[in-house]
């Protein structure tokens, strides 16, 4: 299957992406101590990095949520169910660079830390999936559709990294109700948009657009195949780590303080 774009294009596309989120992170973390003062020493350097991490997460989880919406909801599509295969648009291909960049960048200081940030073995096949495929859509200038069904699960991590902060932050421990609204908030989004709305992209593209699809080159259908049901299973395995929790929560007695 022949390259649209070439591995300069898609070098520069991504290498400012990088080196901003480099930035931005080591920014963040010399910032922290002075903002986060009450408990900052009190993390170990593996919870400090992963917070600085989760505040660049957050930065650019919205900036590609928000240009996704722009590409498409002016349109009335929604969740990018009306393209098919062959669609690409110059801006999506811009997106492909930009969470490249970001991956990247956040397996780098994620590899340093290793098993000292909380998953990072779904951290790390999350990123390499994402890395492999959105490089190949952005050169083979094609499947720009599922990429931004794709980039809209970049919306839900605000709520997560939000959940990280308060928990670290002693407010889980102390049944914060900000801590409870938006772990209802973030499994709530996480469902509809993560396990939902992508489970139907999957249908739409690969039963919908079937003729189309397996009438493609085999490099594109393993490359949408394996990576596909790679998200797919992530998505599932974590939904269920957070109905469980938020479960846990809701059902866990009250204590009553005993009157002398």
């Amino acid at each position: 299957m022949e390259d649209v774009y070439n591995n300069t294009e898609l070098f520069y596309g991504i290498l400012p992406v990088f080196l901003g989120t480099q930035a931005l992170y080591w920014v963040t973390y010399l910032v922290c101590p002075y903002l986060f003062s009450s408990f900052w020493n009190k993390l170990d350097a593996g919870k400090q990095s992963y917070w600085a991490a989760s505040f660049v997460s957050c930065t650019l989880s919205t900036i590609i949520a928000i240009k996704t919406m722009q590409i498409g909801f002016p349109r009335g599509m929604y969740m990018y169910f009306s393209y098919d295969h062959y669609w690409a648009d110059e801006r999506a291909r811009d997106l492909c660079y930009m969470i490249c960049g970001y991956f990247f960048s956040d397996l780098a200081i994620g590899v340093y830390y290793h098993d000292k940030w909380p998953g990072h073995i779904a951290n790390y096949i999350h990123h390499t999936a994402g890395i492999f495929a959105f490089a190949h859509l952005a050169k083979w200038n094609m499947g720009h559709g599922i990429a931004l069904s794709t980039f809209m699960l970049e919306s839900t991590n605000v709520f997560n990294n939000l959940r990280w902060f308060l928990d670290t932050a002693g407010m889980k421990e102390s049944h914060s109700t900000l801590y409870l609204g938006n772990g209802i908030v973030f499994t709530v989004s996480f469902f509809v948009i993560r396990v939902v709305a992508f489970t139907m992209a999957g249908y739409h593209y690969m039963i919908v657009k079937g003729d189309q699809f397996w009438g493609l080159h085999w490099h594109y259908k393993a490359l949408f195949l394996t990576t596909y049901f790679t998200c797919f299973s992530l998505q599932y395995f974590w939904f269920s780590k957070l109905a469980q929790g938020l479960y846990k929560i809701l059902t866990k007695p009250k204590k009553v303080k005993k009157v002398e």
